[in-house]
């Protein structure tokens, strides 16, 4: 019976250390698991992500730049260099086929949301993505970081 359940163990590996991910920077930000935004707030949210990744399908660097925090313009200089690194290191966000979100924890001391997401790429392959996102002094959603973690086919988290 051992055996059968190693090759289940090592098909998570990858499920678990994203998930680690998450509560490390639950942990680290001071996030609290129970703690939502309102629903209007999460489909801002994820009407954010969305957008962008819809403006990375149609390399509308400008726009796409848009939806990233003032800080993550600032370090990135132009909208241009900033697709370019997303066309570089973010392949499954720069041309996503398909994105299904997961539940959003709110940052308890800041103005900010962690938006986990499975993300599937141009090559079909599932990706874990986890978005930090911050509220503006105008009101609105930008984005602020995003890692990817690769997941395994069947392992349950692709839809």
């Amino acid at each position: 019976m051992v055996n059968r359940l190693l090759p289940l163990t090592s098909r998570l590996r990858p499920v678990i250390a994203a998930l680690g991910v998450v509560a490390a920077l639950t942990f680290a930000t001071g996030a609290r698991a129970d703690s939502l935004p309102p629903a209007p707030e999460i489909d801002k949210i994820r009407g954010v992500i969305s957008a962008q990744m819809e403006a990375f399908r149609h390399d509308d660097a400008a726009l796409a730049f848009s939806y990233a925090t003032p800080d993550i313009q600032e370090l990135m200089g132009t909208p241009e260099q900033f697709l370019a690194m997303v066309r570089a290191q973010y392949l499954p966000v720069y041309r996503s086929k398909k994105v299904s979100f997961r539940e959003p924890v709110e940052l308890a001391d800041q103005p900010g949301v962690i938006q986990p997401a499975v993300v599937t790429g141009p090559d079909d392959l599932p990706v874990f993505a986890v978005y930090t996102v911050e509220l503006q002094k105008s009101g609105e959603w930008r984005i602020s970081g995003c890692l990817l973690y690769k997941l395994l086919p069947g392992d349950g988290t692709s839809t």
